[in-house]
């Protein structure tokens, strides 16, 4: 089995875990020209805690010096949460500690309308 199917043998169970738990995840796909080496999904933590996970074949790591690993030391450098994980079970426990202590407000807004949130980047001020 290829290492990239044997990575999705622990990305997928992850992924359903994670939806059960309420968290929703953005595939980090990237076509021909972009950037390589940015971690696999992205998952929005209830409360505005964004985890970036990268998924590895099962005893796999990633490779020291690795225009990966730079990414992935950007992003904890800036101050996000990244895990490498090659088992599901891994995967989900990170994502369900974050999701134990995140703080989610009581109360919710929506995205207000453009008059309220004006910008001079939208044109003159709506009347």
């Amino acid at each position: 089995m290829a290492k990239g199917a044997e990575a999705r043998l622990v990305r997928d169970p992850t992924i359903r875990a994670a939806k059960q738990m309420g968290v929703k995840s953005i595939r980090m796909y990237f076509g021909p020209g972009v950037q390589t080496g940015w971690p696999d999904d992205l998952f929005l933590i209830p409360g505005g805690r964004p985890l970036f996970i990268e998924f590895k074949a099962p005893g796999e790591e990633v490779t020291p010096g690795s225009n990966q690993e730079r990414k992935i030391n950007d992003l904890i450098g800036l101050g996000y949460d990244v895990e490498v994980c090659d088992n599901k079970d891994e995967a989900i426990s990170a994502i369900s500690q974050r999701v134990g202590t995140s703080r989610v407000p009581k109360t919710r807004q929506g995205i207000s309308s453009t008059k309220s949130r004006w910008s001079p980047l939208f044109g003159p001020r709506p009347r």
